[in-house]
């Protein structure tokens, strides 16, 4: 294979592609365990760029990243790169989570997602993939819910429930 053939982003925009690729990562941290906390740090360098790639690169990197998720071959904390303000502002990290979260739903189920979003302290933090002005249950939820994640839109809904119910408890005498 020659280094042009092994390019992510000359590759086919597709899930099959993207696992092939997934699992040679996998292989070579498996083989390579120094490289596992690296290789994280560089993806979490790449979600901070995303705006300099095309919406074909992005939405590999994202099927990507889900499926090296979904393998637990990276930590679900690299998501913290998606809330920087200025990917958050101009839609692209909304855009980019929900190819992510599809191809990682797809490896695994929702309470597996949930389950990796809890341990990071993300659980209730995705509504801040929107902006200020977007951020409401309802447009989050009508978002992922058109982008075909109804489940992680149903995770978010019951979070913020979670969340009142706590507040309430918490106010009681």
């Amino acid at each position: 294979m020659t280094r042009t053939e092994f390019c992510l982003f000359t590759a086919n925009e597709d899930l099959e592609t993207m696992q092939a690729y997934a699992q040679v990562f996998n292989k070579l941290i498996r083989r390579y365990k120094y490289l596992e906390k690296g290789f994280e740090e560089e993806i979490k360098k790449l979600l901070l760029f995303l705006k300099g790639f095309d919406e074909s690169e992005r939405n590999k990197l994202a099927m990507l990243a889900g499926i090296l998720l979904a393998n637990g071959n990276i930590s679900a904390s690299i998501l913290n790169s998606l809330y920087n303000e200025n990917l958050v502002k101009e839609g692209v990290s909304a855009a980019f989570a929900v190819k992510l979260f599809k191809s990682w739903i797809y490896e695994k189920d929702i309470n597996c997602v949930a389950c990796s979003l809890r341990k990071v302290g993300m659980d209730n933090r995705l509504m801040e993939l929107f902006p200020a002005n977007k951020r409401s249950a309802e447009h989050f939820s009508k978002y992922f819910t058109d982008a075909g994640l109804k489940e992680l839109a149903d995770f978010a809904r019951n979070q913020l429930s979670i969340g009142a119910r706590k507040e309430l408890q918490e106010g009681a005498p």
